[in-house]
């Protein structure tokens, strides 16, 4: 069979098609939501530095979520010597309620899954 050209043509239109079709599947996060709707928590807060890339990448994917978040207090860490003391250069860092949730990168699948299993607010 793989000297057939037929064969090859026919494995690669089943796997074209095959995928597409996956990725048609996904769900992209424009048209994610809750189960429930509502905004979550109390207070969410990102700790950042000027010139942080993961900073900036952070603030994007929360923003996309904004539907389901208060509204984002955005601290630069910078701005006082404790703060500086505490986080140091681990920065971005998501607070949600007085918890810190996310160091470096948010994985946006644990922040999905995070708005997921808290009740509306």
């Amino acid at each position: 069979w793989y000297h057939s050209r037929g064969a090859w043509y026919v494995v690669a239109l089943a796997t074209l098609v095959g995928g597409s079709w996956i990725l048609g599947r996904r769900t992209s996060e424009a048209d994610w939501s809750p189960s429930r709707s509502g905004r979550r928590f109390g207070a969410v807060v990102l700790f950042t530095r000027n010139d942080c890339g993961l900073c900036d990448e952070a603030y994007d994917v929360l923003t996309r979520y904004r539907r389901w978040l208060p509204p984002l207090e955005v601290v630069d860490v910078d701005t006082d010597p404790l703060l500086v003391k505490r986080y140091g250069e681990s920065v971005p860092v998501v607070e949600v309620d007085g918890v810190p949730r996310f160091k470096g990168k948010v994985n946006e699948f644990a922040l999905r899954r995070l708005i997921e299993g808290a009740p509306p607010a």
